[in-house]
């Protein structure tokens, strides 16, 4: 019959029983019978074993190899440790009730006197290798890809027994003991963790060398039956609404200016006419992002792909590293995400949350392609347990921080693309959206062809240019189409557009030409097209009045009417010197004077660019 070491209890001196119940009790003093209750259970152990140095893991690790333990001479030559050092620590171990020592009387030295581990103790102790992680990850993996969640498992109406669960699935399936005992209170710990475990839904290994930790793993069969966080029944899609801010974003600083105050912060007068100008973009949960994320994650990816600079004290807009994909929204998207960003940027320009690299993009569209829909925790979940399975971490200890930044990373890859329109979160489920499928049709994953044209006219058109757009049953190239070259009155069920000089004269600054707008408007107009909007599209643009202010402070125009205005009326001090009747040198702290001016006349303004 094998030693338990509860039966050995009484055997421990009255000080020794008083160190090891307070070592299982956190530090705190204890009665000594509290060992018996608490030295084999996941807590007790994981607390006995945390209290041996590096040396003395050592030894416990190698001796609990074989339910023979071994021999001092084989401890010596093994683990190369001096006789009188494994001696000490064999006393250790023997008082912490971990393994006993049997003396060899046949020889005089005690090479030959054997420590074993206790039975009970070695039955508990579960020491973990890289090959079992990997093995751990790919039954995670498979059973997150085929499981939807059936719920049936009871958890306990307990918040820390949910708590600890829900913890353990945002990091990935895998949490540090040390770090949970380190948070959670050691009563609600043992108690979550004796739950967990009967139930099948966690299992706890140990790592097999010094640092000494317990890991605690989530259990493949749990996955299909754990209750897995759900979205509203709502449905939430951005189309290309970030695009459209995007075009928003340059028209409004290429004409009014984005200024650094003294403190380097941008001024609010240019921020405030920005953040009201914007579009709403929805999160997964269908709450709307704050106007402050939308424009930092704009002007990030501008800055990144060279259309957003700072200069000075002002930022420098320019569309023409995306001149050429301005009427082609799927591709100018992939433009602007497709490549990963470089490792440092101006603070003014850093994204609002971390823009996920390529390889994760590709991951979860991938995902999204095999599986059509999918809860977005368990997306997560499921494409960082793939991920884990070929992580190559030098130490076993260090595979929890992995797993959970893993989990960061694929929160923010699944957030990022529904922001950029890319998926469709409806029913608690999400799947692609027409923008989605044209990215994974660029990135090779998926052989069909996004729905780019509606098949029915949904579009009214009024006389006086002011368009009804319905929210749903267009492409979203087709609202990227029209959207482009309109005003947003009201966003509402319908969105409420109108066709104005200043719309059109964006979109011409932008060189997105009318003829395409035209060709959209007719093709989904369900009432027939205002007689002269053919013709007030052409002589808005063809009358244009044009100003361009360079960095140098000089101001260009088509037509010298404007210069000669500005000289003979209020605006005569902002001009230093005329150097021809279309260009004059005027002064810097006048700008926005200016400006207001050639908006009087409805001007095309090119404020910095080149």
């Amino acid at each position: 019959m094998r030693k338990q070491s509860i039966d050995h209890i009484k055997k421990l001196g009255v000080a020794e029983r008083k160190s090891l119940a307070e070592i299982l009790s956190d530090g705190k003093k204890a009665d000594g019978s509290i060992v018996a209750q608490k030295l084999t259970t996941p807590l007790g152990l994981f607390r006995v074993l945390q209290s041996l140095s590096d040396e003395e893991y050592r030894v416990f690790v190698e001796i609990s190899k074989d339910a023979s333990g071994s021999t001092m001479g084989q401890l010596e030559t093994t683990l190369t440790l001096k006789r009188e050092l494994i001696d000490a620590i064999a006393n250790t171990l023997e008082k912490k009730l971990l393994a006993f020592v049997i003396k060899n009387r046949q020889h005089l030295h005690n090479k030959s006197d054997r420590l074993i581990p206790y039975e009970d103790i070695r039955a508990a102790f579960r020491p973990i290798e890289p090959s079992q992680i990997r093995d751990v990850y790919r039954k995670l993996h498979e059973t997150a890809r085929r499981a939807l969640g059936k719920n049936q498992i009871q958890i306990e109406n307990n918040h820390n027994t949910k708590g600890l669960l829900d913890l353990l699935v945002r990091n990935g399936g895998i949490a540090s003991l040390k770090e949970l005992a380190a948070t959670i209170e050691h009563k609600l710990l043992t108690i979550s963790l004796n739950d967990l475990i009967q139930k099948k839904i966690i299992t706890i290994a140990h790592t097999p060398k010094p640092p000494f930790d317990a890991l605690v793993f989530l259990t493949p069969e749990a996955l299909e039956n754990i209750e897995w966080e759900n979205l509203p029944e709502k449905t939430s899609q951005n189309h290309y609404n970030l695009l459209l801010n995007i075009l928003l974003l340059y028209d409004i600083v290429s004409t009014f200016g984005l200024f650094l105050t003294q403190q380097g912060n941008f001024r609010k007068i240019d921020l405030d006419r920005i953040l009201h100008a914007l579009l709403p973009i929805e999160n997964i949960s269908g709450k709307k992002a704050g106007a402050g994320q939308i424009f930092q994650l704009c002007i990030h990816l501008m800055h990144r792909r060279n259309m957003a600079e700072i200069d000075d004290n002002s930022v420098h807009t320019s569309l023409a590293p995306v001149a050429q994909y301005l009427n082609q929204p799927d591709t100018l998207l992939f433009f602007l995400i497709a490549e990963d960003e470089a490792e440092s940027h101006h603070p003014l320009l850093a994204p609002p949350f971390p823009v996920p690299r390529r390889e994760n993009i590709q991951k979860i569209l991938e995902l999204l392609v095999s599986c059509e829909q999918i809860i977005p925790h368990k997306a997560v979940f499921t494409a960082a347990a793939d991920s884990m399975q070929i992580c190559r971490c030098d130490r076993i200890i260090d595979i929890p921080h992995t797993a959970k930044a893993l989990m960061q990373d694929f929160s923010h890859t699944i957030q990022f693309l529904h922001f950029i329109g890319a998926t469709i979160a409806s029913h608690g489920r999400l799947s692609l959206s027409d923008i989605g499928i044209a990215l994974a049709q660029k990135l090779k994953l998926h052989p069909g062809t996004s729905a780019t044209k509606s098949p029915t006219k949904l579009v009214y058109i009024n006389p006086d240019y002011t368009v009804l757009i319905p929210r749903e049953g267009l492409s979203s190239r087709e609202y990227y189409m029209l959207l482009s070259r309109m005003e947003i009155v009201k966003d509402d069920v319908v969105i409420h557009a109108k066709i104005t000089r200043q719309s059109i004269l964006n979109a011409y600054k932008r060189e997105m030409h009318i003829e395409e707008f035209s060709e959209a408007l007719e093709s989904l107009s369900k009432t027939s097209l205002p007689q002269n909007l053919s013709f007030m599209l052409k002589e808005w643009t063809m009358q244009a009045m044009e100003v361009h202010i360079s960095q140098a402070i000089l101001i260009k125009v088509n037509h010298p009417s404007f210069l000669d205005e500005m000289q003979g009326g209020k605006l005569h001090h902002a001009i230093l010197e005329r150097l021809s009747p279309h260009v004059a040198v005027i002064r810097k702290d006048h700008i926005d004077e200016i400006v207001k001016h050639a908006r009087r006349k409805d001007a095309i303004i090119r404020l910095f660019e080149e």
